[in-house]
């Protein structure tokens, strides 16, 4: 072994380690590399290269063809066997320039040959080499590091306890986690590849559904919306997405992103809840009329029998006796208000009709605000449970323009379009251009789940001193 690069000061550069039996070109090419700033050893045969290698590494091997000892392939051979792959570069004589290329199909970066240029392509060849050599190491870490994400993001979708699906810009499937395959039962190898909407969603929902991803791609703005999916077995699973786009580099876009929280037990839930709630409502309805308000009615025939009786008896107390009576009367009325609220929806077809005209009714009575119903012909709304809900949120609106909108003025308004049906009520009350009270907040959101139970659309358009407009649109079940 000629030199040794522990031996020395290390120079900044690369170590390089000559492998040729002709000393005096050892020295040159260490000359020659040395000025380029790299750290230099040197070996007379491959096994004193060996011999180095298994205690120090190089960066590169210059690594003659003909060795005494171990020719240049047999070398490189027995480094892969031990592990010990070091990117070289073969020097041959004139004339071994195909077994030189031979070399190359196996892993050498370049090769020189040693003719009177040899000398100053040294510098050129070695440095392009070492570029390569940098570029690919640079590679190889983005790689890594682009493999470690991607496991990392991976692991993140398939323990996450929502559902993740990942389409492209036609609305094909490219990913779908765990999650999504345990609520819908299919495995993810059946669905990828498939537009979403053909294979996932029913047939009645596709069109919003579809309208909802148009504009996601063309406004690129995260949105938010609820869907059925169907499951293997036919079932629909309700799931509520939160929606995005993943750019390319050039700025268009290459995927939507969607994570969903299936919310079919919790509107289950919720569901059956305020069907109790509704139920006692309507019990206790029944107990104010049938009790409380025979009692009123009872004890209304026994003042009026009384203030005949005092006309004759005490005829100075026939005027507070009849002030008795008026509010006798007046509890009368608005116990049957109450009851009537708690129990609005008769049975049968036109049930609600029948109900909003009473509640306008009602409401008109009080004599303080002027209430009227609108309805054109006769609107029948055959689902019961449709119908209950449409008055209650009728019945909301009219009470936050009595209590929290100082209306003088309330319409309420039963409209049968082609495709939908609509409730709105409306009034000149103050609008809602200062802050809501917590009770009117509360009543908005109650409105606002009412209609998503049965798969309709809240509106509301106010201003200040504009009144409020509420508008709940329902589409017809085909």
């Amino acid at each position: 072994m000629a030199e040794n690069p522990s031996s020395e000061t290390p120079r900044p550069g690369s170590v390089i380690l000559i492998v040729d039996d002709d000393e005096g070109l050892q020295h040159l090419i260490g000359g020659s590399l040395r000025r380029e700033g790299h750290t230099i050893a040197t070996a007379g045969s491959g096994r004193e290269a060996l011999q180095w290698l298994g205690t120090h590494s190089a960066d590169l091997l210059l690594v003659d063809l003909k060795l005494a000892d171990i020719q240049g392939p047999e070398l490189v051979a027995r480094l892969l066997e031990v592990g010990r792959a070091i990117p070289f570069i073969t020097i041959t004589g004139q004339g071994d320039e195909r077994v030189a290329v031979e070399m190359m199909k196996q892993g050498a970066l370049d090769y020189l040959v040693k003719d009177v240029r040899f000398l100053e392509m040294l510098p050129t060849v070695v440095r392009r080499a070492l570029d390569q050599l940098g570029r690919d190491t640079k590679l190889a870490a983005a790689e890594a590091a682009l493999e470690r994400e991607h496991t990392f993001t991976a692991a993140i979708l398939e323990t996450v306890g929502a559902l993740v699906v990942v389409l492209d810009v036609s609305g094909r499937i490219v990913r779908f986690n765990r999650e999504c395959e345990q609520v819908t039962g299919f495995r993810a190898e059946e669905v990828m590849g498939h537009v979403f909407w053909e294979r996932l969603v029913p047939a009645e929902e596709v069109p919003a559904v579809r309208r909802v991803f148009d504009h996601l791609v063309a406004l690129r703005i995260p949105s938010q919306h609820e869907n059925p999916w169907l499951t293997r077995d036919g079932a629909q699973r309700l799931i509520s997405w939160s929606n995005t786009v993943l750019l390319a580099t050039d700025g268009s876009v290459q995927y939507v992103i969607g994570t969903g929280i299936d919310l079919t037990e919790r509107k289950a839930l919720e569901k059956e809840i305020l069907e109790i709630s509704d139920r006692e409502q309507r019990r206790i309805g029944h107990d104010l009329h049938d009790s409380l308000g025979q009692q009123l009615t009872a004890l209304e025939l026994l003042s009026q029998a009384l203030v005949g009786k005092l006309k004759t008896a005490a005829p100075a107390l026939v005027e507070p006796s009849r002030e008795i009576c008026r509010q006798i009367q007046y509890t009368i009325r608005t116990t049957r208000l109450l009851s009537h609220g708690l129990s609005p929806v008769p049975l049968g077809d036109d049930g609600l009709m029948t109900a909003l005209g009473e509640l306008a009714a009602g409401s008109d009575s009080l004599g303080e605000t002027r209430c009227e119903f609108q309805c054109v012909g006769n609107i029948l709304v055959p689902d019961a449970t449709v119908a209950s809900h449409l008055y209650r949120i009728a019945q909301e609106a009219v009470n936050n323009s009595l209590k929290h909108g100082r209306a003088t003025q309330i319409r309420i308004t039963l409209r049968d379009d082609p495709d939908q049906y609509i409730v709105a009520v409306d009034d000149n009350g103050r609008g809602l251009g200062i802050p809501l009270s917590p009770q009117a907040g509360m009543g908005l959101r109650i409105m606002r789940y009412r209609a998503r139970l049965i798969g309709a659309e809240l509106d509301l358009e106010s201003g200040p001193s504009k009144g409020v407009r509420i508008t709940c649109k329902l589409p017809k079940r085909k």
